[in-house]
């Protein structure tokens, strides 16, 4: 990063039960000795972080880090996106799949330096858009069935659940109410169509803090990458998280995998979507 360049370091206080305002004045101090003007500003919620990373360019910002997980990364990039500012994270949330898949360190020193000394670098970002013309985008994965449901229970009831063993802890709660979904996909010029377990649409690689959702994904090739899980037994399914927290390479009957440029999906009945871990519409969505 250029020496003047000025930089907005948005904290989401509550980010990594406090792990956000502990490490804050270390990286103050770290971006000061390396000569980076940054502003440090505690942000008093998602839209209160995505109207400052919105205006930060107008007040002569180039530059807006998400301090904090996934989330602070959504809104920053809801907010920065479409300006002429830069777009960073230092990762100290309980998520940080983003991150993960940018190639982001997860270690908040080390991704400091990076701010400090790295070069921005385009890459690709997921517009959804659900009826009545509502659009969101999203940068990581998401998708809707089962792993939708559980994503509302880790940033629920299961919240204080540490590590990947809250979306485990999620899936498997969720398990007791889902059924599977009769889904119609429009993907690309193709379609497919039958009950699934869950849809989901990556960016990044992982989702639900280092679940390998898509191992092959990569967020700069101009694809997204789809996995479709068919109805699986319990047992199976967390056999599966267990691959997925491995490797990813589940090579079952019930796993289908697509590349895609669009892709339009619409449920049997009502259907949360989610991105980056937050609900942003309901299907269908595009």
């Amino acid at each position: 990063m250029h020496p003047s360049a000025r930089t907005l370091v948005l904290v989401n206080p509550t980010a990594g039960g406090g792990a956000a305002l502990r490490v804050q004045p270390v990286i103050e101090n770290y971006l000061r000795r390396h000569g980076i003007p940054a502003d440090f500003l505690h942000t008093l919620s998602a839209a209160d972080m995505t109207q400052r990373a919105a205006s930060a360019a107008s007040e002569g910002y180039s530059c807006v880090v998400a301090f904090g997980g996934d989330g602070a990364f959504h809104y920053v990039l809801s907010g920065a996106f479409g300006t002429s500012a830069s777009i960073a994270c230092i990762p100290v949330g309980s998520g940080n799949d983003i991150a993960m898949g940018l190639g982001i360190p997860l270690d908040p020193m080390d991704a400091a330096h990076l701010l400090a000394h790295g070069t921005p670098r385009p890459v690709d970002v997921l517009r959804a858009r659900f009826s009545g013309n509502q659009t969101r985008i999203f940068i990581g994965a998401g998708g809707m069935g089962l792993d939708a449901e559980a994503n509302q229970l880790a940033t629920g009831r299961f919240r204080r659940v540490p590590g990947p063993l809250k979306y485990v802890t999620a899936v498997l709660a969720a398990l007791t109410t889902s059924q599977p979904l009769g889904v119609t996909a429009e993907i690309d010029d193709a379609s497919w169509r039958g009950p699934l377990l869950l849809a989901a649409v990556a960016n990044s690689p992982t989702y639900g803090n280092g679940f390998r959702i898509a191992p092959s994904a990569r967020m700069n090739d101009g694809w997204m990458d789809l996995t479709f899980v068919e109805d699986l037994p319990w047992t199976r399914i967390f056999e599966a998280l267990l691959i997925l927290l491995r490797d990813g390479n589940l090579r079952w009957p019930q796993i289908h995998r697509f590349r895609a440029r669009r892709i339009r999906l619409s449920a049997d009945r009502r259907s949360p979507f989610h991105g980056d871990g937050e609900i942003l519409g309901v299907a269908p969505v595009e």
